[in-house]
């Protein structure tokens, strides 16, 4: 979590192309492809060690928060 509005789930394992994230209580949005999730439940998000474009770090932001990202 960076703060209470942004979670960053970053690959972990070499080859990976998806990976488990727990989303906090709360409506979050993709950040990346503005998908909306429910929170406090488990999810499975893509991503990859590989930069862009190939890869992607899966970056979720509180929906109806103000963010410093301009979201």
């Amino acid at each position: 979590m960076l703060g209470r509005r942004i979670l960053v789930a970053p690959a972990l394992e070499e080859n990976c192309e998806t990976r488990p994230v727990r989303l906090p209580e709360g409506d979050w949005i993709g950040f990346f492809d503005g998908h909306p999730y429910e929170g406090g439940r488990w999810i499975t998000a893509g991503c990859s060690l590989a930069g862009p474009p190939e890869g992607m770090t899966p970056v979720f932001l509180r929906a109806g928060a103000n963010h410093p990202l301009g979201q």
